[in-house]
């Protein structure tokens, strides 16, 4: 286990790091049940889920479009701004919709992706790096969400994010999510952004891949010449 924590320049290693991240997100833990599922966060008083859809419209602008179209059901170029996006969310059925319809623990993903999303700059002050590799997949365990941190794709669109967290789905949900939608299967009923094997495809990827922690063990999830 590794922490960085940036206001002390500083990286906690070993047992210390574990105690470190265990304590950062029983604190996170708590922040978030004080404000889910009615909430609101930042400076214009926002919606943690705008945060988790904000994270899509940046990943769709920055070399994975098809990838995030399969996952939401929306074009890069149909919307102006995010607020527009989030429109476009509940008039689609893509991924996340059929989730988020059948499965009710999915809107609390997504609200404790978007806050750790918008709280990785505040506490502790960190990069979105940081947030994606730790922050993120540690609060979500906290919930009681089985998390997978280290989930890969290359080529790495310019702009995107090398690695994408990725949870368990249970059974009937990870099924039904298989025959609405063409996506990469591995351990654990997994699933998350870098699963959407045809939009991966036709952006242009070639390898995906899970790096189990601790250790140089590779599984591959597609690998294409």
């Amino acid at each position: 286990m590794e922490l960085l924590i940036w206001r002390k320049v500083k990286k906690v290693l070993g047992i210390e790091g574990a105690k470190t991240a265990l304590i950062q997100a029983e604190r996170e833990y708590e922040a978030i049940s004080r404000l889910y599922p009615d909430g609101k966060i930042g400076r214009w008083n926002e919606d943690p889920r705008n945060f988790y859809y904000g994270w899509l419209v940046d990943r769709q602008n920055h070399g994975l479009s098809n990838t995030v179209y399969q996952y939401i059901g929306i074009k890069l170029g149909e919307y102006r701004n995010d607020d527009e996006f989030i429109q476009l969310v509940n008039q689609r059925n893509a991924i996340d919709q059929y989730i988020t319809k059948n499965w009710k623990y999915w809107d609390l993903v997504k609200f404790v992706m978007g806050y750790e999303r918008w709280n990785v700059g505040n506490y502790p002050p960190a990069t979105e790096e940081v947030g994606i590799y730790y922050f993120i997949p540690q609060t979500l365990r906290a919930f009681g969400f089985p998390v997978s941190p280290i989930n890969n794709i290359e080529p790495t669109p310019l702009g995107a994010a090398v690695s994408e967290w990725a949870i368990s789905l249970p059974d009937n949900i990870y099924n039904g999510l298989k025959n609405h939608s063409q996506i990469l299967e591995g351990s654990a009923n997994l699933f998350g952004l870098y699963y959407c094997k045809e939009g991966l495809v036709k952006d242009g990827v070639k390898k995906v891949y899970l790096m189990l922690p601790s250790s140089d063990i590779v599984i591959y999830l597609m690998k294409k010449p």
